[in-house]
């Protein structure tokens, strides 16, 4: 988890959005 927040500091919003419907997607299907 660590890493991950230093990884979205550094990330544009828009991307961090992205990352994070895709994640949606990715727990929906599951």
């Amino acid at each position: 988890m660590n890493g991950f927040t230093k990884k979205t500091q550094k990330t544009p919003s828009k991307e961090i959005d992205k990352a994070i419907s895709i994640k949606k997607q990715y727990f929906d299907e599951k």
